[in-house]
């Protein structure tokens, strides 16, 4: 096999250029099948995003947002006539991130049933009642006040325990226990 001669450099040459025809037409193929798909799901697109943007998945999971004001929780003693018991009561800035109002209904001490509990949500007034809802984009203040009987707390120890709201479409709303609330000063 003599190397210099042109001849023998043709049946290598050919098929490299062969090879290479190849490759360019299944790359321009690729390309134009990718480019078809990505217009075709633009469409697709468009709508997804314009749900992403209306509906956050942290809105459907926790509408109400709890910041506690430990300045003003607080638990002290109470009584029922003779009978010795426990008075709790929060107070939060809680923040309504969803596009509905929300009237919170009831609150529960986590493992502690209650004789007796009340919420109340501040008003544009400014005041609190159990008629006034957490509107909807806004900050508003609520308080809950529960009173137990037997008492569920003694000595000066702090109260550090999940609180459960429920609302309106009896959703509840558990608030961490992060904060906590000490002893009223006798």
């Amino acid at each position: 096999m003599d190397w210099r001669d042109p001849d023998t450099w043709k049946l290598p040459a050919n098929l490299i250029d062969y090879w290479k025809t190849i490759l360019v037409g299944g790359v321009a193929i690729v390309g134009a099948v990718v480019t078809i798909i990505g217009w075709g799901l633009k469409p697709f697109g468009w709508v997804w995003s314009g749900i992403a943007r209306t509906v956050k998945p942290s809105q459907i999971s926790r509408p109400l947002r709890f910041v506690q004001n430990e300045q003003q929780s607080f638990w002290g003693l109470a009584k029922r006539g003779d009978q010795p018991g426990t008075q709790v009561v929060g107070h939060w800035q809680v923040t309504n991130t969803s596009d509905r109002h929300i009237w919170l209904l009831r609150a529960r001490l986590h493992g502690h049933p209650s004789g007796y509990s009340h919420v109340a949500t501040q008003g544009e007034d400014g005041l609190y009642s159990s008629m006034h809802p957490a509107l909807a984009e806004h900050m508003r203040g609520v308080v809950a006040n529960f009173t137990f009987f037997p008492p569920i707390r003694s000595g000066t120890e702090p109260l550090v325990v999940d609180v459960i709201f429920t609302d309106n479409f009896e959703d509840e709303h558990r608030v961490r226990a992060t904060s906590r609330c000490i002893q009223a000063p006798p």
